[in-house]
């Protein structure tokens, strides 16, 4: 279950998973800036984790392609090191 549900139907409840789904929201965009701190002559970055999990091809709402358009971007070359999928999103 998506923990956004939760917090929509009991938000009293749910202030610490809707914090937490903040928080984790929000790591794109922290993984994308410390990168690029990291690089800043920018150059080729490698991207893993694209997946939810090892050995399936399943990157839906993967916060790694966010972090990857971001990087992209803000101009490094991304190399995707996905063994187990055949087609990125756009």
């Amino acid at each position: 279950m998506d923990p956004w549900f939760l917090v929509e139907a009991a938000p009293k409840q749910a202030r610490l998973i809707r914090q937490a789904r903040l928080v984790n929201d929000g790591m794109p965009e922290h993984v994308a800036e410390m990168v690029q701190r990291m690089m800043p002559n920018k150059g080729r970055v490698a991207v893993l984790g694209l997946t939810f999990k090892a050995d399936v091809d399943d990157v839906r709402e993967s916060p790694a392609l966010e972090v990857a358009g971001r990087l992209i971007a803000a101009g490094l070359e991304c190399v995707p090191l996905i063994p187990h999928v055949r087609d990125l999103p756009s």
